[in-house]
């Protein structure tokens, strides 16, 4: 019983909420009910003509090394089956689970425990930084692409900071990973201790250029809803702020066979007042 609340629970802390689940639904195309005006902010940016796509190579998961790896964090015994999808290991008595998904190898920790502490002694922006990437040094899963984008605070307890979240991008030649299954955040906790992580680690081998669509070609797409994205009933306007490439990862349950670069729109929606309702993120296919 205390294996499945732990599972349970991993998913409620996926995306980096401070208290409570989070609605884990995918944004599907062109999801809106009203129609919305798109405002461009800025110039479109100048973009390569053609871009690498990369071949995802398939994780090879097994208990072994779903093991090896439990056995780096503390874990003693054999990983096993949790269900068809992941393999994982627990320790009941520290309510503490690893579990990782067999067909896209991301990998979740958690020590439920030592989650919500009351006063914990937690470090600066710096410290919680420099730790989570010696932690990862020590697992053996840094990459040189890995940059810390920010540190927020990732949980509260009683009002008070429980534990830090530090957000991490991969960038692949200078181009960042995106898209719902990009997942790379470590959380700290008391004592600079590491108390949930959650990454996706695909392995990456180059495949083929391809030409890239015009930025004013992919806005055309997002305003026609041929996009990624979704909006929130009463949103009248989106300003879009920031217009870049990225390389898009599908959901870590979806197996997916090539990465291909997207066109990513961030911005904020606003009612018909012009009062800010919530960010935005869409993404247009940058290749046809």
């Amino acid at each position: 019983m205390r294996l499945t609340l732990a599972i349970f629970t991993l998913f409620c802390l996926v995306a980096g909420t401070v208290t409570g689940c989070v609605n884990t639904e995918i944004p599907v195309n062109g999801e809106s009910t009203g129609n919305a005006e798109y405002v461009l902010t800025k110039a479109l940016p100048e973009v390569t003509q053609q871009f690498m796509t990369y071949k995802i190579i398939q994780p090879d998961v097994t208990t072994t090394s779903v093991s090896d790896l439990g056995f780096s964090l503390g874990f003693i015994g054999e990983a096993a089956p949790i269900d068809p999808d992941y393999i994982g290991m627990s320790i009941p008595e520290r309510n503490e689970i690893l579990q990782v998904k067999i067909a896209t190898g991301t990998i979740e920790y958690t020590c439920l425990d030592e989650l919500y502490p009351l006063s914990p002694d937690l470090p600066d922006s710096d410290v919680a930084i420099k730790s989570s990437i010696e932690f990862l040094k020590s697992l053996g899963l840094w990459n040189d692409g890995l940059v810390a984008e920010e540190v927020e605070v990732g949980g509260t307890s009683q009002g008070s900071t429980s534990h830090l979240l530090v957000r991490f991008t991969r960038y692949v030649n200078g181009t960042p990973l995106t898209g719902p299954g990009d997942k790379f955040a470590i959380r700290i906790g008391d004592r600079g201790k590491v108390v949930h992580f959650l990454i996706r680690y695909p392995e990456l081998e180059e495949n083929k250029k391809v030409n890239i669509l015009e930025p004013s070609v992919a806005f055309e797409k997002l305003q026609a809803g041929d996009a990624v994205f979704t909006l929130p009933t009463d949103c009248d306007i989106v300003e879009i702020e920031d217009v870049y490439l990225g390389y898009y990862l599908e959901s870590i349950n979806d197996i997916q066979e090539i990465l291909l670069p997207f066109y990513v729109f961030q911005g904020i929606c606003k009612d018909s007042k012009g009062d800010p309702i919530e960010e935005f993120k869409g993404w247009v296919k940058a290749v046809e």
